[in-house]
């Protein structure tokens, strides 16, 4: 076993480790990039949050949002005629009586 070696050079040290007979090298340095230029570790204002959404004074686009008459409430929208495609499977049951349905299912037994 041979001890670690350091070796510096430009200013920067290097530790070289030998281990066992087969000389295995780790080199432990990271060299700055050459036109790093260090600087404050905080910037003086954090940059905008991406989920900001800015306020907006007016509509952008008036003639595209509806009169205020035709707008309907959550509540008072009609539903569409077929909301589903089960709707028209020919074993869809529209109306059921769950009480009667159960008197069917004990007979069956």
């Amino acid at each position: 076993l041979i001890p670690d070696t350091k070796i510096s050079y430009f200013g920067l040290s290097v530790t070289i480790m030998l281990d066992s007979e087969d000389s295995t090298i780790t080199y432990t340095t990271a060299l700055p990039l050459p036109k790093y230029v260090p600087g404050p570790e905080e910037p003086e204002q954090a940059p905008p949050s991406p989920v900001y959404i800015p306020y907006v004074s007016e509509s952008v686009y008036p003639e595209y949002i509806p009169p205020k008459d035709d707008v309907f409430l959550a509540k008072e929208q009609p539903l569409p005629a077929t909301a589903s495609p089960t709707v028209e499977s020919p074993r869809y049951i529209l109306e059921s009586d769950s009480d009667k349905d159960l008197e069917e299912d004990d007979d069956e037994d």
